[in-house]
């Protein structure tokens, strides 16, 4: 899958490289006030795409980092559940042992019991 989006990409880029070369008049911008006469619709278009790429790149950072929080936390839990298991299972065997003794014992006594009869 990665492969397939590294390729779109770049095909993208490509297209977009092969318009702005082919669309290189000069034009004049006006932004916010600020005019840029003569500027090169090549810059603009490289500049637009560069810009995306960066915003979209970001983006990205910041879904990984906090995909990466929340991991460590799920493995922190996950830690801990596993402790808390190993625990109670710990006991349960405990328990079952008593028991088991317990039995025995009972039936060691029942058994000389019935031999004092």
């Amino acid at each position: 899958m990665l492969n397939f989006i590294l390729v779109v990409s770049l095909l993208f880029a490509l297209v977009v490289a092969v318009f702005a070369v082919q669309n290189n008049a000069p034009v004049e911008i006006s932004f916010l006030g600020w005019t840029f006469p003569g500027t090169s619709l090549v810059i603009i278009i490289f500049g637009s795409a560069a810009a995306g790429a960066v915003s979209v790149f970001f983006l990205g950072l910041f879904k990984q980092i906090k995909m990466k929080m929340e991991i460590r936390q799920l493995k922190a839990e996950n830690s801990n559940l596993k402790f808390e298991l190993n625990k109670v299972q710990s006991e349960v065997q405990s328990e079952g042992e008593a028991e088991k003794e317990d039995q025995e014992k009972k039936g060691t006594d029942k058994s000389e019991n019935n031999l004092q009869v």
